[in-house]
């Protein structure tokens, strides 16, 4: 059985918006090619080094984190208030004491939360 754990500070909960804004100021950048027409892609660094998020534009309770450097990568689900995770890995905000998920893709995306 793994324990996830988070080394990021809890915060207030985050729109939409703020969280953009909080990628880029931590050195994201819209990315030219859209991984999908349904969702915004956010990439920062290049080839190997390049970490990629991308966040469905009708909701925000699925991201997808991509990065050879992070410790936990693929689709992540929102799991709190008794949504499922179909496939991919699922994360309860509250059980990582953060606010909203908006904060865990930002944790997920600076390789802040890791399996243990």
């Amino acid at each position: 059985m793994t324990k996830t754990t988070a080394t990021r500070p809890s915060f207030s909960p985050l729109t939409r918006r703020q969280f953009y804004a909080r990628l880029r100021r931590e050195g994201f950048a819209k990315s030219p090619m859209q991984m999908t027409r349904a969702g915004v892609t956010y990439t920062k660094g290049t080839g190997r080094d390049m970490v990629s998020v991308t966040i469905p534009k009708d909701h925000s309770h699925t991201a997808m984190v991509f990065g050879q450097g992070l410790p936990l990568t693929g689709v992540m689900y929102d799991t709190s208030e008794g949504r499922r995770a179909p496939f991919g890995r699922g994360f309860d905000p509250a059980s990582l004491n953060m606010p909203c998920f908006l904060w865990v893709v930002l944790a997920l995306a600076g390789g802040h939360i890791t399996e243990k």
